[in-house]
């Protein structure tokens, strides 16, 4: 039998090896993901043959460069935990910015805001604004099926009063555009009859968020 301790070890010098840059963050997290422990903590536990075989493959994907996240499953992002994979961005703390953002945004408009979350990937930005404005209609819009699928997924968990869709077409004339990149420097815009950007029909919105340049 492996202990954790020495299976830590083991994991941390083998990513070391393989130049990825936080080995022993990475090999801790591994580590725990395997045997719901943190190794520093409880070093002399010791991992079955199953969990010892898991922890290869799992040092072995990193040591490859596949992401921490997408070997782990998920991820921490704000107050929640976020199902990622292949087909979605990583949530980073720049999108947590960008969400808290969005929830005040809608928090401070009066009555129901309707808020569409455009290019929504994991839907990180529409759980977070769902979680923290109940009172808010949120619509996380998402074209790619691989997405999609863990853009459901989250929502279904976190948020389950928000909406995920392919498209979204539902006319109204009065849009509160808020992009991403302007939001630091505050500069939300307000429009009568908008349409929308890439053309087409009204969007029934008070706030459009674009995080695709995050």
């Amino acid at each position: 039998m492996v202990t954790l301790g020495d299976a830590y070890r083991a994991a941390r010098a083998q990513l070391r090896e393989a130049g990825v840059e936080d080995a022993a963050f990475d090999a801790q997290c591994l580590c725990r993901a395997v045997s719901g422990r943190d190794p520093r903590a409880l070093p002399d536990f010791e991992l079955t043959e199953e969990q010892e075989e898991t922890l290869r493959a799992m040092c072995a994907d990193r040591a490859r460069r596949r992401p921490l996240q997408y070997i782990l499953g998920e991820w921490d992002f704000l107050d929640f935990t976020l199902r990622v994979g292949e087909g979605v961005l990583i949530p980073r703390s720049d999108t947590e910015v960008t969400a808290l953002e969005a929830a005040r945004l809608a928090g401070a408009a009066p009555g129901e805001p309707v808020v569409l979350d455009l290019c929504a990937g994991s839907g990180a930005i529409a759980a977070a604004v769902a979680r923290r404005v109940p009172r808010a209609h949120v619509t996380a819009v998402e074209k790619y099926d691989d997405a999609m699928r863990w853009l459901r997924e989250n929502l279904a968990v976190l948020a389950p009063h928000a909406r995920a869709c392919a498209r979204a077409q539902r006319p109204r004339p009065r849009i509160l555009y808020a992009d991403s990149a302007n939001m630091y420097r505050n500069r939300v815009k307000r429009r009568a009859g908008e349409s929308r950007p890439n053309g087409g029909s009204q969007l029934s919105i008070d706030f459009l968020i674009r995080y695709d340049t995050i």
